[in-house]
Parts: structure tokens; sequence; C-alpha cells
């Protein structure tokens, strides 16, 4: 691993007009003016303007069975893992992976925070839902990830390779971006607008994984930074890391007694400014999921409170229904008891049964203001004290 620092680098020029200099540590300089929209991943960290208002900075569809999932540079990736549902890789756990691992080290298989067991990169889960880069043909189990993968099943995109060079002078070195071509391509804007890099038409091509040391570059031993459970890797051209040649790995997953040799260390004379901006910008920016919000939309807000509106105009008018019911039930109790108790002759007014009224719910409205605009009217009914207390006593009102 170059170095374990996560956060953005935020430095414009990157090293610029030192070329081939050493540099022990990295210069934090200054930054890029943020801007593009407020509160996006990119703007939130401080990235550049140039790459924040670019098409480079927007979210992309991740087309995998975990339904409608996004990736977004510098998004802080995490939430909930899941098993996929679909797909030649159905049965796997995927998802949950965050910003704070994102770094591996130069060892294929590097920078799981779960499932990295064993040496090989086969059957294992995809905790940034992206899939491992197969660098190499029969290399640490990765041909599963190259044999029978299409576009659709890749998150991303097809793999292709990015040529990273410094813009004061690009002859002086080359460093590589491999990975799908929307990660590289999100990556390469970032480090374009962060880190002085040449931006060449071009830079970016279809990249081949090659089955002996003379195929196409870059080659396993050339890659310097593992990011993201190996889905996405800086490389430097003329760098041999006999450590990760494919004729010196395991001979399985479960090997016994196999010891990894030490990393061979980087050129001497390489400017680590422009390095460690390169590095850091990648770790911060490479494209990661977002995570499910929490929060509810503005439609759902206006559904719940109109839907409490109803429900609670509902409880009233159904208040009303049973008060009603409740009141008359109580005045034909009263009125068969006095009838029954009287010989129908009563001294006093408050002595006579006492008529009830039969308009609806919907009438006895009318007295509230706001249903006399809604139209709602009256229901009289004239009863005679008289009619009343034979139909009760009759039994008609039972």
């Amino acid at each position: 691993m170059i170095a374990s620092k996560t956060g953005l680098f935020r430095r414009k020029g990157g090293g610029g007009g030192h070329g081939g200099s050493s540099h022990g540590s990295s210069s934090s300089g200054k930054g890029g003016s943020s801007g593009g929209s407020k509160g996006s991943p990119a703007a939130s960290k401080g990235a550049p303007k140039t790459f924040t208002t670019s098409r480079y900075s927007n979210s992309f569809s991740l087309g995998t069975s975990k339904g409608k999932s996004t990736a977004t540079p510098y998004s802080t990736g995490g939430g909930k893992s899941s098993i996929l549902s679909s797909g030649m890789f159905s049965g796997r756990l995927s998802g949950g992976g965050s910003r704070t691992s994102v770094y591996g080290s130069r060892v294929y298989g590097s920078g799981y925070p779960y499932g990295g067991y064993g040496y090989y990169v086969s059957d294992r889960p995809f905790p940034y839902v992206f899939i491992p880069v197969p660098i190499h043909r029969h290399y640490y189990g990765c041909d599963e990830y190259y044999d029978n993968v299409t576009s659709t099943d890749r998150p991303g995109g097809n793999l292709v390779s990015a040529i990273v060079q410094p813009s004061y002078d690009t002859s002086s070195v080359t460093y590589r971006l491999v990975g799908d071509n929307n990660s590289v391509s999100a990556v390469f804007a970032a480090v374009v607008a962060n880190c002085s890099v040449a931006n060449n038409t071009g830079s970016i091509t279809a990249f081949t994984p090659s089955s002996d040391e003379s195929g196409p570059w870059p080659l396993p031993e050339q890659v310097i930074q593992w990011y993201r459970a190996s889905s996405f890797a800086l490389t430097l051209d003329g760098y041999n890391n006999t450590a990760a040649l494919a004729s010196n790995q395991p001979s399985s997953n479960s090997s016994m007694n196999f010891t990894r040799l030490g990393d061979t260390a980087l050129p001497a004379n390489l400017n680590m400014t422009f390095l460690n901006c390169i590095n850091y910008t990648t770790g911060a920016s490479v494209p990661l999921t977002d995570p499910s919000s929490d929060k509810l939309t503005s439609g759902q807000i206006a559904g719940i409170v109109i839907g409490g509106i109803v429900s609670a105009f509902l409880l009233f008018l159904l208040g009303m229904v049973c008060a009603d019911k409740c009141r008359a039930r109580r005045q034909r109790k009263q009125n068969r008891q006095r009838i029954l108790e009287s010989d129908g002759d009563w001294d006093f007014p408050d002595e006579a049964p006492k008529p009830y009224r039969k308009g609806s719910v919907f009438g006895r409205m009318s007295k509230f203001p706001f249903a006399r605009k809604m139209g709602y009217k009256p229901v009289v009914v004239e009863e005679k004290m008289e009619e009343n207390a034979a139909l009760i006593y009759a039994g008609g009102n039972k």
C-alpha cells in the first residue's frame, strides 16, 4: 500500500514542475475550488469545480440484481449487504463496503471488509458490489470474473484502462487506472481535475487480461495499489513486483506452507507528490454504491399528510354517528320508562317524553360553519309530543 491516508488530497498540480524528483511525503497545497450541486458527494468532499460540474461526477446505474442500485464518485458507500437474487453470481453476498476500507495493498485479493478468506478471489462475496478485475488469466482464481462475464453482468460496464501521466512531462512516468468503464472514466476525470494529469484524447482504452507475461499492459506485477476489494487498480509501467508474478502464486486457495514474497520497492526517482495525489484522489473518488436513503420523499410526505387529514375527518364522522345513536337510544329508553310509569297525563312539561331528531349526521353538521359552506343543510323533522309518545308506547322505536 502506498499510503494509509484515505482522504482527498486537495492539491491542484500534484507536483508539477518537479518530474523525476523524489519527495518523501505529500504536500497538501491548494485544492481546486468546490462547486457543482449543493450537497453532492463530490462537492461536499471539496472536489474541484471542474470535476463537480462534469458529467463524470454523476451517479450511474449498476444494472445488478440489487434493484435500482446506483454508484457515485466520492460517495461514502456503506449500507446493508444483501444476497444477489439473479445473474451468474446469484446467491453471493453483495454490498455494505464503505469508503473507510476502500484501500487494499499490492496483493491481489486485498482490501475486503468481509469475506476475504484464503488466497484466491474466486467464490468470494462482493463487498462493494463491483467484481474483481481479472488482471491476468489463471491468476488467483480470477477467471470466473472474465469468462462469460458481459457488460451487463459487470457493474459499471466492460473493463478498460486509462493512461495517467503528469501534464508537465508526459514522458517521465506512466501510471494506469484499471477497472470497469464507468469507474475508470470518473476517477480519470477526478485526477485530471485535481493532480495536473494530462487529459489526452484516447487515454481510456479497452483492457483484455493477458495469459502470459508478454501480454498487454498492465500486468499483475505492475500494480502498486488495489482498491475496492480488488475491483480497481493503479499500476506503474516498468515496475516489476516479483511477489505478484503469476508464477509465484499459490497452487490453490488453501495451499499449505505458502509464504508470499515481500513487495519490491518502488523506483527511487518517482515524484511522490504526484503519486500521492493520484493515490489519494483515486481512493477518495472511486465510485461506491449509494446506501438506500431512509428519508421520505416530498410525495411520500404529502401522501402522509393528506391521508392523516382524511383519516381524521372519517373518524370525526364516525364519532358523530356513534354519538347520535347513543343519544337516541338513551332518549328512547327514558321515554319508554316515563310512559310505563305514567298514565299519559303529565303535570309538568318536563315529565313528558322528549322527542328526538331523526336527521342524518350530515344534516347535523350544518351547525358547523365549514359544513354550511360545503352545502350541508339541516334535516328538520317536526314531531308532536303526543305522536312520539304514542309511537314509543306502541313499541315502534325499539
